[in-house]
């Protein structure tokens, strides 16, 4: 109605109760402050490795029965403490070893056992985060706390690298009612990875400062951390370039070498998630017997995508079955696609955490 007769609506005062409720959560927002957060996710962690503790001296044999319930009491208790990370994959834990819709897989106690000892050791490194270096202690606050409510980096330790920044692409992640814009950058001249984080609120998007397939120029400072690639740009020093074109490589990625850079990465940080690769010459393949997207090299290595549900038919049609440069995160699970290298230069292929 609106769109075809606006002058029948007319602005009016906000009624009381949703101004109350609104200055409520502002209110209970700008209490908040990251050491009040830092404070309230050390207790829960505390909280969450007493309750691992008591799953495992009860014993593990039933659990697939009740597991449902009791992940995700604790995964509302850990949003609670601002550990939105963790909350998911233990609410993708509930999926895998209790499933909606059919039985159970025949090797759920391996599956919950593993994951069971990811997260005590979790908890254990937050028991002793006073002991951490500044960068392990990031490395924690990245994997796990509300990006809303992050301490900042001191400015003291943090490394500034001056270079041509290539955007190489984009992703977003869901933390509650907010998202997080992740955006991976390659310096042209260090040849090194960055990583910076815009918070989203409402689905409110902020101006895209950093586009996929630009290069920024300045010095971007990194956080203290195990990896060194979060961090942030000097908004007042960057400069916006053109459109940059890269050159296809011609040199195949190994896909081999690449796993064994990303479990290197993942000895010296155990709670890293992914790691950003660039993969040269790689083809798409649909595995018909599992449901699944394939990548493979050209030694005929093959490691299974995460989220080409749709833009693999997207990319093969658009390769007509020739390699490919893409863009990725590494994770335990497999890749998860980024962007693609077609003639203009780096594309999105993932938005809002959808597929094309």
């Amino acid at each position: 109605m609106y769109a075809k007769r606006p002058e029948l609506f007319a602005s009016g005062q906000t009624p009381s109760w949703a101004s109350d409720k609104l200055a409520t959560a502002e209110s209970r927002k700008a209490k908040i402050t990251p050491a009040d957060a830092l404070r309230e996710t050390r207790t829960g962690m505390d909280e969450f490795g007493r309750w691992l503790r008591d799953q495992i001296r009860h014993g593990l044999s039933q659990f697939d029965a009740h597991s449902p319930t009791g992940l995700e009491a604790m995964a509302n208790r850990l949003i609670d403490a601002h550990v939105p990370a963790i909350a998911e994959e233990i609410r993708a834990l509930a999926s895998k070893v209790a499933p909606r819709k059919g039985a159970p897989p025949d090797n759920w106690p391996e599956i919950l056992t593993q994951e069971f000892g990811r997260f005590y050791l979790l908890t254990q490194a937050w028991n002793k985060f006073d002991f951490l270096s500044p960068a392990e202690q990031n490395d924690l606050v990245q994997a796990c706390m509300n990006p809303a409510v992050r301490p900042t980096s001191s400015t003291e330790s943090a490394e500034s690298i001056e270079d041509s920044w290539l955007v190489l692409g984009r992703r977003f992640e869901a933390y509650g009612r907010m998202w997080v814009r992740r955006t991976w950058l390659l310096g042209q001249e260090s040849g090194r990875f960055a990583l910076s984080e815009s918070l989203i609120s409402d689905r409110r998007v902020p101006t895209a400062d950093l586009v996929t397939g630009t290069a920024v120029t300045g010095p971007f400072r990194f956080a203290p951390s195990t990896l060194g690639a979060y961090g942030s740009f000097d908004a007042e020093s960057a400069t916006t370039q053109a459109a940059v074109r890269v050159k296809h490589s011609d040199e195949s990625t190994q896909l081999t070498a690449k796993e064994a850079e990303f479990l290197s990465h993942l000895t010296r940080n155990p709670w890293l998630p992914a790691w950003p690769v660039v993969l040269n010459q790689v083809r798409l393949q649909y595995d018909d017997q599992h449901a699944r997207w394939l990548l493979i090299d050209t030694d005929q290595r093959a490691v299974p995508l995460i989220n080409a549900k749709d833009s693999g038919w997207y990319l093969l049609a658009h390769s007509k079955g020739e390699p490919l440069n893409l863009f990725a995160e590494w994770s335990a699970e497999g890749l998860n696609l980024v962007s693609v290298l077609v003639d203009e230069g780096w594309r999105d292929l993932i938005v809002w955490g959808g597929r094309i």
